[in-house]
């Protein structure tokens, strides 16, 4: 199989899910770095958002075994 753009960005955008959910997880001051992290994901998001194989990779995750994938997947799906 040939790895494609997207994906290095799926990889990179289920990355920085995978960071807030353990930042989040974490407890603590975590305001900052979530903003930060938040922002990073957007534009991840709507760089993926602007093919059909992005689209389909984000909604995939939908069923991701993280929560944090899935809810905010399932939000970018919408």
């Amino acid at each position: 199989m040939v790895d494609t753009p997207a994906d290095d960005l799926v990889g990179r955008y289920r990355g920085t899910l995978l960071e807030m959910h353990a930042l989040r997880a974490g407890g603590g001051k975590w305001a900052t770095p979530w903003n930060k992290l938040v922002n990073r994901l957007q534009s991840l998001q709507l760089e993926l958002r602007q093919t059909a194989e992005g689209r389909s990779a984000i909604t995939r995750l939908i069923e991701d075994e993280n929560i944090t994938v899935r809810e905010w997947s399932a939000a970018y799906a919408l």
